[in-house]
């Protein structure tokens, strides 16, 4: 049963209770598409009403789809051609009140827009890339969706998909891959409706949040919450954790300690301090730190070829010029036990998902550093044994632990930041959400509690003094 329904028409006893109108008007209902109509009309006794659907594109008009199940035993045995029950002439209605396509200014033709059905040209796939060529996108974005579609769902009309179609599509998702994935895949589906919307005026580029769409759940579950709305940023409580963590990382690996000091201190992102160079130590005892590409910004490309520097103590400045000492400016200035920097993968054959063949990679500092720091941290968090209240410990509680610690410190959000590559919308999102729950921020509250004054005594009365 569609989510958007009318209890005079779900069913055949409610619609043969309806009056038989002599000027023939059907009992109309929105279908959940702008200018789009489910009509009903009700025939003399023992004639079967018809479904009629009304439409605004491009113009107006109405048409009959097929007689109503009104005295069929079971209405799901309904042929769905000839006799349709309530569902069927939902789905009909909206599949055929837009058989042209309406665009920004009203006008339009052709077949509408499908999600990405194979051989049209115009889906909203196809839109979605030619948006990612011009822009210099990530074109695995677009494979990794076409990757978790089925054909129906390609299939499927951009402009007619409900609530109920985008949460089996996730369900599906979850079964296949992670929760992390799913969110992904999720957020470049969003990016490719912003796009479809562009060229038909009726999708909703946030059929996401209108149509109440849950996020992903622990376990493959839907919640009812936006993912959005939730941090999952994990940080630890105690300051003395960030040096046990430190510390740790020097008895396993020295120089995956050395990394992790420098993430320590500038709050980082792991990838963000594996693109350091030797020329990137400044004399200013500073880190000229590199931007990432994450962000809505479309001009994310040449984001990560800007630099911003980061000061550092003098403890880790010593460390850093001892560790580059004899070395090319154009070195990496972090390496792996290997002495290939953190971000390098071995030369590869990787398998094309879409096309079945195999392409080789050749090694390189393109590849992605968890795979290379993920035994070491695994390895500290089990010999210190730290937790956290939040989640699972990782690389990432040093950059949310750092970011923490500086908004308690009052350090503006703005300047926070424009240092640490985020916004002070984020950083006030994202991490202040939590801040109330840790032990620091309740002995700030605690230091800031009124306190009552301390009862003045009067002065004892001066004792006159005798005369001999």
């Amino acid at each position: 049963m569609p989510k958007i329904t009318d209890h005079r028409l779900n069913n055949k006893t409610s619609r043969l209770d309806l009056p038989y109108r002599t000027n023939g008007k059907p009992y109309w209902m929105p279908v959940g598409v702008p200018g789009v109509w489910l009509g009903y009309r009700r025939r003399k006794t023992n004639i079967p009403g018809t479904w009629a659907v009304k439409s605004n594109h491009p113009k107006p008009w109405t048409d009959s789809i097929g007689a109503a199940s009104d005295y069929l035993e079971d209405e799901s045995k309904a042929d769905g051609k000839h006799v349709l029950n309530f569902t069927q002439a939902f789905k009909r209605a909206r599949d055929d009140g837009f058989h042209k396509p309406m665009g920004p200014g009203g006008g339009g033709g052709g077949k509408p827009m499908t999600v990405g059905a194979e051989g049209d040209e115009n889906s909203m796939l196809a839109r979605y890339k030619d948006q990612l060529i011009n822009d210099s996108g990530d074109l695995e974005n677009l494979s990794r969706l076409e990757r978790y579609m089925s054909d129906d769902f390609k299939n499927m009309h951009v402009v007619s998909l409900t609530s109920g179609d985008l949460i089996q599509w996730q369900k599906d998702c979850l079964k296949q891959c992670t929760r992390s994935t799913t969110t992904r895949i999720r957020k470049n589906l969003c990016a490719a409706l912003r796009v479809a919307s562009r060229f038909d005026s009726r999708i909703n580029p946030r059929i996401w949040s209108t149509d109440n769409f849950p996020s992903c759940g622990e376990g493959g579950r839907v919640e009812d919450d936006d993912v959005h709305e939730t941090s999952r940023n994990v940080f630890l409580e105690d300051p003395n954790d960030l040096y046990t963590f430190v510390d740790g990382a020097y008895e396993e690996d020295e120089r995956f300690g050395l990394y992790c000091e420098v993430l320590n201190e500038t709050g980082c992102r792991p990838s963000q301090a594996a693109r350091l160079r030797v020329i990137d130590l400044l004399l200013t005892k500073q880190l000229n730190m590199w931007l990432s590409a994450k962000g809505k910004s479309t001009k994310r490309r040449e984001k990560r070829k800007k630099q911003v520097p980061v000061p550092i103590s003098d403890q880790l400045y010593a460390k850093l010029r001892a560790a580059a000492r004899g070395r090319k400016p154009d070195d990496w200035l972090l390496l792996h036990r290997d002495g290939k920097p953190w971000h390098w993968v071995r030369d590869r054959w990787v398998k094309n998902k879409k096309t079945g063949e195999k392409v080789f990679k050749p090694a390189g500092p393109h590849g992605s550093c968890a795979n290379r720091y993920r035994p070491f941290v695994e390895a500290v968090v089990k010999k210190t044994g730290l937790t956290s209240p939040f989640g699972k410990v990782t690389m990432y509680c040093l950059r949310h632990t750092n970011i923490s610690n500086r908004v308690l410190d009052r350090v503006s959000d703005n300047i926070i930041g424009d240092a640490l590559d985020t916004s002070a919308r984020m950083v006030k999102k994202y991490y202040t959400d939590k801040l109330i729950h840790s032990g620091r921020a309740q002995d700030l509250l605690r230091a800031s509690l009124p306190q009552r004054p301390a009862p003045t005594q009067a002065p004892a009365p001066a004792q006159s003094k005798k005369v001999a």
